[in-house]
């Protein structure tokens, strides 16, 4: 996903690849959602609040993004008694409070606390406090989450540090 972003924001990537990418990765992460009560927790809200943050704003993001949803919508369907809308909700908004947390600090502003917000603490946090309470029900969630964002983090990390040139 970051990929596809980094494609059309930053012009690192190459725009053809990320369009090939979309649709089985939206494909991929939609299936995740069906087929798991807490992936499908922390990817309905992350996707709904990436919508209401207007971060949809390429060909690849919205067609990732439909073919995800449109399997996330089936799967609340189809465990409409085991999956908790209230988690869904705690994730959508701690997810949408790092988005406007990130955009926050000015690219220059190197202090501790804008370095933190850059990190997207809130969401992390939650993923931990919902494994805590039982509302997701394994650690492994917190460790997938940690490194699905880890991942990508690295790809923008490549993009931004000449790694990404290559236009794969």
């Amino acid at each position: 996903m970051k990929y596809g972003d980094q494609a059309f924001d930053s012009g690192t990537y190459c725009q053809r690849t990320a369009l090939l990418l979309a649709l089985p990765t939206g494909l991929w992460l939609g299936s995740l959602v069906m087929l798991d009560e807490g992936t499908a927790v922390i990817f309905i809200g992350l996707l709904l609040s990436l919508l209401v943050a207007g971060k949809y704003d390429n060909t690849a993001f919205r067609i990732a993004f439909t073919a995800a949803m449109i399997l996330s919508l089936s799967a609340i369907l189809m465990m409409h008694g085991d999956i908790s809308l209230t988690s869904i909700a705690a994730v959508f908004v701690l997810s949408l409070i790092d988005e406007m947390v990130d955009a926050y600090p000015a690219d220059d502003d190197l202090s501790f606390k804008a370095q933190i917000m850059r990190q997207r603490p809130f969401l992390k946090i939650g993923v931990l406090i919902l494994c805590l309470t039982g509302a997701l029900p394994s650690f492994m969630y917190l460790f997938a989450f940690l490194s699905f964002d880890f991942g990508y983090s690295m790809i923008d990390v490549a993009s931004t540090s000449g790694c990404g040139n290559g236009r794969v």
